[in-house]
């Protein structure tokens, strides 16, 4: 059922710290998830505590995309906790860079539309009553920058790591 390591890939070098790098790299991912989770977090707070009240809405389907989207941050990171080499890194860059341009267009998209229009409206993401006080752009903003930072770190972390192993001779994951 499972295969023996070979005598090369028993010998083949260690990148020495990488893997712990990339440890880190997904706590920062964890970390990150929970960071944009958070506004659908207290929308959904806001609701539970004062749901029976006229003045707070449901929350919006912009609140369950970002759910779903933080549950799939979720998996890059234990993806990347339990299969710490330097091609789960630059899977996990691929996954940031795509996550930045997500953030990209809901940037866009809160900085051009009307609060009763196209996507943002009530037949759209539901985050129309968000937009007037900026704070759904400072968002998509910040969660831009956030994951373009760890799209950045994820793909040198690979490159390096794939550079080094190079530069020993290994074939290996580095494991």
């Amino acid at each position: 059922m499972f295969r023996e390591a070979t005598r090369a890939e028993r010998q083949a070098p260690k990148v020495p710290g990488a893997k712990l790098l990339a440890r880190l790299l997904s706590a920062a991912v964890l970390a990150a998830a929970c960071l944009g989770a958070a506004p659908a977090v207290l929308e959904w707070i806001d609701y539970v505590q004062w749901g029976g009240s006229v003045d707070v809405p449901p929350p919006g389907r912009w609140a369950f995309l970002l759910m779903l989207l933080c549950l799939l941050e979720i998996a890059y990171a234990v993806y990347l906790w339990q299969l710490a080499d330097w091609m789960s890194l630059l899977v996990v860059a691929t996954a940031a860079l795509v996550l930045a341009g997500l953030y990209a267009i809901a940037l866009g998209l809160t900085l051009v539309s009307r609060a009763t229009e196209g996507l943002v409206g009530e037949h759209g993401l539901q985050l129309g009553h968000h937009l007037a006080g900026g704070k759904a752009a400072m968002w998509s903003l910040l969660m831009l920058a956030v994951w373009a930072l760890v799209a950045l770190f994820a793909a040198r972390l690979s490159l390096q790591w794939r550079r080094a192993e190079q530069a020993l001779g290994g074939h290996g994951s580095g494991r």
